[in-house]
């Protein structure tokens, strides 16, 4: 009895654009768009030839429809895909990208192979395309073949297609730029001048912020509950937070008036900045550090990083990138 899964994502690139040198600017937005697939194949007489086995049509959108298949020989077990066009096949650019491999029952492959298809190639679309050859010994003795016969094939077709075309003018977006820094820029100095016009004052560490609670609460809806909670009087008197470094939320502060993170404060203070902005829900500024940190990841921070994912702030997206990246990194 085979068994089937199947899903479907899809990942924008170029989604921002600003021009920075020419007035007029044409932007091209791509999209991969990747298929997963899982068949489970139940071969309980391995001592006997392989049967011809073929899976149900896979799907990816309107690009293209495939199948795997499997073979054998006296001595390995062979992976085949066989593609169909669809209907807006003329929109892949060049490669379809295939990965394929074995997977265990903690979901971990084993003989993994990545092979890129030329949708321009006449031999690859409406034909069988070898993606996976693998030594039936092997196979017989690794973790992927269980008692019962089972085992699991995994494969994933990424498709990378052309979107759209974009096009302007820069004199039309000039002034809502200009208008925005404007507005970030006297709102950055209102936090720096720590004037008398401030309404709140937060003790953190050894330092003291004069800040303005509409500000604040504008951006986090933690701080618009903890000064609708204290009385007139009480907010005369500072507000005390533990726990926090005071650099990093000051760095905090500046992104809630201007909008903005310096570069350096990511590269030094990205995990600090990420839990202060978890803590007072500061949704995009989280998200911006979650990006940031699964760039930079390497196998020196990816035990920090699974720390925080285990901490009782949701960084699921974060969590599991980690988890990828560090299975990745033993098995290479």
């Amino acid at each position: 009895m085979n068994q089937i899964v199947k899903k479907t994502g899809t990942f924008q690139l170029g989604a921002s654009f600003t021009p920075s040198l020419a007035d007029n600017w044409c932007q091209t937005v791509s999209e991969i768009s990747q298929t997963d697939f899982e068949w489970n194949v139940q071969l309980p007489y391995k001592e006997y030839s392989m049967p011809s086995m073929t899976s149900s049509t896979v799907s990816s959108g309107a690009y293209c429809t495939w199948t795997l298949s499997l073979g054998d020989d006296e001595s390995n077990i062979k992976i085949v895909l066989s593609i169909k066009p669809g209907l807006d096949h003329s929109k892949i650019v060049h490669h379809l990208r295939v990965s394929a491999g074995i997977a265990d029952k903690k979901g971990n492959l084993s003989f993994a192979k990545t092979t890129l298809i030329d949708r321009n190639t006449g031999s690859s679309f409406g034909n069988e395309n070898d993606i996976l050859k693998i030594n039936k010994e092997e196979l017989w003795k690794s973790d992927c073949y269980e008692k019962d016969g089972n085992f699991t094939i995994y494969c994933a077709v990424a498709v990378w297609v052309l979107k759209e075309t974009k096009s302007g003018s820069l004199s039309k977006i000039t002034s809502n730029i200009s208008d925005n820094e404007f507005v970030q820029t006297q709102l950055k100095q209102l936090l720096e001048n720590q004037t008398a016009q401030s309404d709140v004052i937060l003790n953190v560490g050894d330092r003291i912020f004069r800040v303005h609670k509409n500000i604040l609460s504008a951006k986090s809806q933690v701080f618009a509950d903890t000064f609708y909670q204290r009385t007139r009087e009480k907010l005369s008197n500072p507000i005390d937070i533990q726990d926090v470094d005071p650099d990093v939320f000051q760095a905090v502060l500046v992104y809630i008036y201007s909008g903005r993170i310096s570069p350096g404060t990511m590269e030094k203070k990205a995990v600090g900045v990420f839990v202060v902005a978890d803590k007072y829900s500061i949704y995009h500024l989280k998200t911006q550090c979650i990006a940031h940190l699964m760039k930079g990841m390497s196998a020196v921070n990816c035990a920090e990083l699974l720390a925080i994912g285990d901490q009782s702030h949701p960084a699921a997206r974060l969590k599991k990138y980690a988890v990828d990246f560090l299975q990745h990194f033993l098995f290479l």
